[in-house]
């Protein structure tokens, strides 16, 4: 495995130097993590890594997430 130089890492990391992201970048984040939750959670669940109530809890607060995020952009 080749390791990464400072180079290839500033490019994974985030610019915190960059202005605040708009709310509809927010809100399109958010909803691509509750997808990828309702996608993977099930899995991690049936093999024992996760249980049923942690785990559509915290899709349930991803999900309210998201609606709060909506009401500021309305």
């Amino acid at each position: 495995m080749k390791a990464m130089t400072t180079e290839n890492n500033d490019q994974l990391l985030p610019n915190f130097d960059e202005p605040e992201p708009p709310l509809r970048l927010l809100i399109a984040c958010v909803d691509r993590e509750i997808k990828y939750r309702r996608k993977t959670y099930p899995r991690r669940i049936e093999r024992g890594y996760m249980n049923s109530t942690f785990a559509w809890r915290q899709i349930n607060l991803m999900e309210a997430v998201k609606r709060r995020l909506e009401e500021l952009a309305a």
